[in-house]
């Protein structure tokens, strides 16, 4: 669908930010500059990243291969990881990212901000209407309920 392609490469354990300008890197959640090196690990990587991508994260070796990637998809982008161990810790059952280092979980917060960054793209609830109860009017219905319960209560006592 983006246009880009991947490859299987023995596992790898380091990568680092190859694009320090972008938000995925440089986001509201943090900022990590290019060359900022990450432990995760990686099986895959992308061969080609089309005419709409823009490469994020590489292996820390001298070919610099892309695991992380940001692409334009119509009106908005998408972030691929081209593998899961940067956010899955297989070594933990039921355990999500938890091998994420302080950099790679500011990658990651800012990768899933980064998803929708335009403010068009923000969800917005529809107006329902609805007044918000001022404190007294809350209290005054925390009152009545109480003083009801007591009416009911001692009023059963009466006909027992």
């Amino acid at each position: 669908m983006v246009g880009a392609t991947e490859t299987y490469r023995s596992k790898g354990v380091y990568t680092k930010v190859s694009n320090g300008a972008s938000p995925v890197a440089n986001g509201p959640f943090g900022a990590l500059a290019t060359g900022t090196e990450i432990s995760n690990g990686y099986l895959w990587l992308f061969d080609s990243l089309g005419p709409n991508g823009t490469d994020v994260l590489v292996t820390r070796d001298a070919d610099e291969d892309i695991v992380a990637a940001s692409f334009t998809l119509g009106l908005g982008r998408v972030v691929l990881f081209n593998d899961e161990e940067l956010f899955m810790n297989r070594g933990v059952p039921g355990m999500a990212a938890a091998r994420l280092t302080s950099e790679s979980l500011m990658l990651f917060l800012n990768a899933i901000s980064y998803v929708a960054p335009n403010e068009s793209f923000r969800y917005v609830p529809e107006d329902c209407g609805c007044v918000a109860a001022s404190e007294p009017e809350i209290f005054m219905l925390l009152l009545l309920g109480l003083a009801g319960t007591w009416f009911w209560w001692h009023s059963r006592d009466a006909y027992s």
